[in-house]
């Protein structure tokens, strides 16, 4: 029913702001506008992509390429805020383009200048009386975006409502909010659909917004004056009360654009939020100790595997494109299988990305691939077992190396990464690392990050347990923003006095591995009559195994009998107890000696009396290499 009390002859202005990637709508505003539509019927709701019209102004190519780094995104528009400090952030712009081809010959001013025409262009299309309150989604990349277009919409309209919320907002202080973006009118720390729309039922009433009741993670300048203690997080409890995401305002910008700019977008879906690993149990700290992505959630919820069944069936009908882009920080762990059995049953060609634990059983990854699963990233992070018990992943270097293994075998992009100087790391970490390295290189090379100390993770809140002596925000923020700024505000990027500069020497042998790993893995699929580096192939009574070299040469090897059964019982990861007890009328001793031999010609690996076979099937390779979809 309509709200008969609410002014409804105003729009609500939901915006989103460079830099997301450019090739998916905001989820945030197309959940939210949708929810809005749902609870407050008959309501005007637009959302608006300055983002996407960015970058079809300046090139997707070159937009990727400055979206893929945070650093580099946010230099733009601090250019654009504060043009006398371009001498100042030129040189971190141009440390930051290095290695990125599209953006080899782009001058900082030039590049500020367009994007600010198109940016003032943009906003002065959009006729802000009809708004009674604007909402800004803020998450990376867009902390200097979303401050020069809330003081542009405070230029233009001096009354408006403005409102931030999004995972930035939920990391700041109070305090910090209200210096940096200055003119926001209320700020949503945490998720917004419930406060929001609280929000809008209060503006609607023409009410005085300094009189705002205190709602649940709803900050306005008067709760922040009075420094009211923060509330709990106003929640949906039941996520299966979210409506289907509303994305048409993305796609009809899209379609006002040329026919060579036009593209077939990403649509983004989320099945959960939160993450289940990360909290507390039984009083034990639980979560990656690195990560602070779950500032804005308290706890985990899941939607029900039917929901997001007919949400990504409805949107892909509806908007005809077939790539999808799992949001969530992790997938459910319990009933994976069931959310991509459904997606399979609605018998589509989809192109599916989504983030994976190591954990995941081998076949929940094989219904992910039937329903159009081609690109994962895994939070592997280290193939130091050692390693990995400081960085609280639960996870060990066997399991990580197993993923690694089944993706290649379902021919599943791996785009995961393996983090370099985390603090406290020692050389034990790193020669655990290095001969893990040796055993991998059949397997699609992970991507070398360096470790970020970010505000919110369990580094930052015990930093002397990881040898952090004293944090500080990182650098680059007092290169972009005035002193009276930088030097007042705790930002979510952070630097530390340390071991820094010992870190990077420790781990410079591993980066010089990782390339040669690079390297050996693009060579040897770039030969024709492509086949996998190391693989068996099944004869029933014995199997044969296959693995090829940079100088064109093939090792092969022939197991019968008991060894081909050994060896593909271990194509999960196998304790040594495990494997006597399933083949007990062969001596230990006897076993141990084939396990032994196959680990020296690195056909298998062991870790902590378990192990693992490499090679990968090149039976099931073949068949989902024929399922696989391209795009």
């Amino acid at each position: 029913m309509v709200f008969p009390e609410l002014n409804l002859k105003s729009k609500i202005g939901l915006f989103s702001t460079p830099w997301p990637i450019f090739n998916r709508p905001s989820i945030q505003l197309g959940t939210l506008k949708a929810w809005l539509l749902e609870h407050l019927p008959g309501i005007g709701v637009e959302c608006s992509h300055p983002y996407l019209k960015i970058a079809e102004e300046i090139g997707y190519k070159r937009y990727q390429a400055i979206s893929e780094k945070s650093w580099l995104a946010e230099c733009v528009y601090a250019t654009i805020l504060y043009p006398e400090r371009l001498g100042i952030i030129q040189p971190l712009f141009n440390q930051m383009i290095k290695g990125s081809p599209e953006l080899q010959k782009t001058d900082l001013r030039t590049l500020s200048n367009q994007v600010q025409k198109i940016s003032e262009d943009f906003i002065d299309q959009v006729n802000w009386q009809d708004f009674k309150l604007v909402g800004f989604s803020v998450c990376l990349c867009q902390l200097s975006s979303a401050k020069y277009f809330m003081q542009a919409v405070r230029e233009k309209c001096s009354s408006m409502n403005i409102v931030a919320g999004g995972s930035i907002i939920s990391g700041m202080t109070n305090h910090d909010l209200h210096k940096f973006f200055k003119g926001v009118s209320f700020f949503i720390k945490g998720e917004g659909e419930r406060p929001f729309c609280e929000l809008v039922k209060w503006i609607l009433k023409e009410q005085n917004h300094h009189h705002f009741p205190v709602v649940s993670d709803i900050v306005n300048n008067r709760l922040a004056a009075n420094k009211t203690p923060e509330a709990e997080l106003m929640q949906i409890e039941d996520l299966q009360s979210l409506p289907v995401p509303d994305f048409d305002d993305y796609f009809s910008l899209l379609d006002a654009f040329p026919p060579n700019r036009k593209f077939f977008p990403v649509i983004p879906v989320e099945l959960s939020r939160g993450c289940w690993w990360h909290g507390n149990e039984g009083g034990k700290k639980k979560g990656c100790s690195f990560c602070n992505l779950n500032s804005q959630w308290k706890g985990y919820r899941s939607k029900q595997p039917a929901q997001v069944v007919y949400e990504i069936d409805t949107l892909t009908r509806k908007h005809k494109s077939l790539s999808i882009s799992v949001m969530d920080n992790v997938l459910p762990f319990n009933g994976t299988g069931d959310y991509f059995s459904g997606i399979a049953s609605i018998k589509k060609d989809f192109s599916i990305f989504c983030e994976v634990r190591a954990n995941i059983r081998p076949i929940a990854l094989e219904q992910m691939k039937l329903a159009g699963v081609d690109h994962v990233q895994v939070g592997i992070e280290s193939l130091s077992s050692n390693l990995l018990k400081k960085l609280n992943k639960g996870t060990t270097a066997i399991q990580n190396i197993q993923i690694m293994r089944d993706l290649e075998e379902l021919n599943i992009a791996n785009g995961s990464n393996l983090m370099l100087h985390f603090p406290g790391a020692d050389q034990n970490d790193v020669s655990e690392t290095l001969h893990a390295l040796e055993f991998v290189f059949p397997f699609r090379p992970l991507k070398i990050v360096e470790f970020q100390l970010a505000q919110g993770s369990e580094v930052s809140f015990t930093p002397l347990k990881f040898g952090v002596k004293q944090m500080m925000n990182h650098p680059n923020y007092s290169i972009m923003y005035p002193e009276s700024i930088s030097d007042s505000i705790q930002f979510m990027q952070k630097i530390y006095r340390g071991d820094r500069l010992y870190q990077k020497k420790l781990w410079r042998p591993v980066r010089k591995k990782v390339r040669i790993w690079e390297k050996t893995y693009e060579t040897l699929h770039r030969k024709p009559g492509f086949k996998p580096i190391l693989y068996y192939m099944d004869g029933g009574s014995f199997i044969l195994i296959r693995q090829r070299h940079l100088n064109g040469q093939m090792s092969h090897h022939r197991l019968e009998g008991k060894s081909a059964q050994i060896y593909l019982f271990c194509t999960r990861n196998r304790s040594f107890k495990k494997i006597i007890s399933q083949f007990n009328d062969l001596s230990p001793d006897k076993i141990k000696a084939f396990l032994s031999m196959m680990v020296d010609k690195k056909a298998m690996f062991t870790e902590n009396d378990r192990y693992l076979s490499l090679a990968i099937s090149i039976k099931k390779n073949r068949f989902f290499n024929k399922t696989q979809i391209f795009t």
